[in-house]
């Protein structure tokens, strides 16, 4: 990343993961927001046990730790949470399913 963008980038991805969050709270479009908090948990786990393969020490500030270090502790909060949106997507599945069926009889 170029020297002195990491405020800006941070700034970027707060701001959209805040937009998220609220778009998750009013939307109807409610599978497609989890779908890219999915995505997002997903890709931050992922750079996580990327910073951990290569053996980085990184001061994490992420979820409000701000001298957490990236551990394999670190990385079980994003994991968690995306697997909670997929078991949101699964409950919004199934839900539908159960709803096209009752209306079909």
């Amino acid at each position: 990343m170029p020297f002195g963008t990491e405020f800006l980038f941070s700034l970027g991805i707060g701001s959209f993961q805040l937009v998220l969050g609220v778009a998750l709270f009013l939307s109807h479009r409610f599978s497609m927001y989890l779908k890219v908090s999915f995505l997002l948990f997903g890709l931050f786990a992922v750079m996580q046990v990327r910073l951990l393969a290569l053996d980085e020490d990184v001061n994490c500030g992420c979820f409000g730790f701000a001298t957490a270090k990236v551990s394999w502790a670190s990385v079980a909060i994003p994991a968690g949470l995306g697997m909670l949106c997929l078991v949101g997507l699964q409950k919004r599945a199934t839900s539908a399913t159960r709803t096209r069926d009752l209306e079909n009889c």
